[in-house]
C-alpha cells in the first residue's frame, strides 16, 4: 500500500503546482472562499445510517488530497455530520495539521471537519485546491479560536478567504486539465480497498505454503494500472 501512499503525495504536489501556475496567470475578479462553496451541517446520530463508511479526522491524511482508509460505521459515537462524495472534508481541529481532501463516497463524519460542497460541478477541482494551499490553511490557523485545541472558524473568518473567481472559459479548461488527476487521486481508494483485501486472503496461504509462486514468471511489460498511471500524469502536463 506505501506505493499507493508515495503516488498520491507526488499527484498533489504535481496538481497543486498546476494550480498555483494557474492562479498566477488566469483572468477574473477577486472574491471569497464562501463563493466557491457552501458549509455543510447535515447532523445525524449514530447508528442513524448504519451503511455509511465513518471518516474521522485523524484518518484523513496530512497535506494529501487522496484517503487511505475509512472506518467502520459502529466506530461513529457522537457529534456526527453526512457528508457527498465529492464533498471537501477539512479537519478544522488544529488545523495546521493540513488536513483536507476530497470524499471518494458518502459517508459520516465528525464536528471536528469541515464539510464544503462546490457550488457547482465546475468549481470542484478550483475550490478543492483552493483550499488546499498552504496559504488558506495559514489564513485559518491564524484566526482559529482555542489555545490548547485550537478550532477554526468558518462565520465570518475562513468563509471570507480572498480568492479568485477566474473567468468561466478558463476555469473550464482548468478543471478539464486536472480533473483526471483529482478523479486518480479520489478514487485511490477504492483500488487500497481492494488491495488490502487481496493480501489479507493471500498472506496467509502464501505463509503456509498453500500457494506456491516459486515457478511464477514475472511480466516483462509494465502493468496496466502502471501504464495508466503515466497516462494520467502526461496528460496533465500537456
Amino acid at each position: 500500500m506505501q506505493a499507493y501512499v508515495l503516488v498520491n503525495d507526488y499527484l498533489t504536489t504535481l496538481v497543486s503546482a498546476i494550480y498555483r501556475e494557474f492562479v498566477s496567470h488566469a483572468s477574473g475578479s477577486m472574491g471569497v472562499l464562501a463563493d466557491l462553496v457552501d458549509l455543510r451541517k447535515d447532523s445525524t446520530k449514530a447508528g442513524k445510517r448504519p451503511e455509511l463508511p465513518y471518516l474521522p479526522i485523524d484518518a484523513i491524511p496530512m497535506k494529501s488530497i487522496g484517503i487511505s482508509e475509512l472506518k467502520p460505521n459502529h466506530e461513529a459515537k457522537s457529534s456526527l455530520q453526512l457528508f457527498q462524495r465529492d464533498d471537501i472534508i477539512i479537519g478544522a481541529m488544529r488545523v495546521y495539521f493540513h488536513r483536507v481532501v476530497l470524499a471518494p463516497c458518502e459517508g459520516i463524519t465528525r464536528n471536528t471537519c469541515f464539510v464544503l460542497r462546490p457550488k457547482n460541478q465546475l468549481l470542484r477541482e478550483y475550490a478543492l485546491l483552493t483550499c488546499f494551499q498552504p496559504e488558506a490553511i495559514e489564513y485559518a490557523n491564524a484566526r482559529a479560536k482555542g489555545s490548547t485545541m485550537p478550532y477554526a472558524v468558518w462565520e465570518g473568518s475562513f468563509e471570507a478567504y480572498p480568492v479568485l473567481i477566474p473567468d468561466e472559459s478558463e476555469l473550464e479548461m482548468f478543471s478539464k486539465r486536472v480533473s483526471p488527476i483529482i478523479d486518480k487521486l479520489r478514487d485511490s481508494f477504492d483500488e487500497n480497498g481492494r488491495l488490502a483485501k487481496l493480501r489479507d486472503a493471500l498472506l496467509p496461504k502464501l505463509m503456509s505454503g498453500e500457494i506456491d509462486v516459486s515457478k511464477v514468471e514475472l511480466p516483462t511489460q509494465p502493468n496496466n494500472h502502471l501504464r495508466d498511471e503515466q497516462y494520467a500524469i502526461d496528460e496533465i502536463k500537456t
